[in-house]
């Protein structure tokens, strides 16, 4: 019986460990995206492909919102709406980049040893799921200026697809 639950706890360890290193392989990937990105380079589809089948999933039926009177210098709620029949899966990672002469540029982190949990969430039963993000511990309060926050999903194939939400901090 002791064999048993040592031999358990062994294999509960081993879990651990692989989704560990399975989290932080893609937070470097996370972190690779270029400096001078904008939203189309970040793989989310042209406007002008063409209509997805019904039964399959596609980033043009999720929508993401800053949640009115909720926006600070250090977080906001957001609101992400999935129209889609299989909605997409979606976690904590999230990255804010600041508009500076026409183009996004990432923010500066002033924390590296920031991590995401490695948690997923579903949208409610309306395709709706609604966030609080407190993005001071990473990237500290944001000064005034037009800013974004990218989320990302991962499609049918597993690849990375990106969507943001504009806004502007006027203090």
């Amino acid at each position: 019986m002791k064999k048993t639950i040592i031999i358990l706890l062994c294999i509960l360890l081993v879990f651990i460990i692989l989704e560990e290193i399975l989290f932080m392989t893609r937070n470097k990937q996370n972190n690779s995206i270029s400096e001078n990105s904008n939203v189309s380079s970040l793989n989310v589809p042209p406007n002008n492909d063409v209509p997805p089948n019904n039964n399959e999933r596609s980033i043009e039926k999720v929508k993401m919102t800053i949640k009115e009177d909720s926006l600070t210098p250090s977080g906001a709620a957001i609101i992400i709406i999935d129209d889609n029949e299989k909605p997409y899966i979606y976690d904590e990672w999230f990255r804010i980049d600041k508009k500076v002469n026409n183009s996004w540029k990432k923010s500066n982190i002033i924390n590296k040893n920031y991590t995401f949990l490695a948690i997923a969430y579903n949208v409610d039963k309306t395709g709706k799921i609604e966030k609080n993000i407190d993005w001071s511990d990473l990237y500290g309060n944001l000064n005034k200026g037009s800013y974004r926050l990218i989320k990302h999903v991962y499609d049918n194939e597993g690849n990375e697809i990106y969507f943001s939400v504009e806004f502007d901090i006027a203090k």
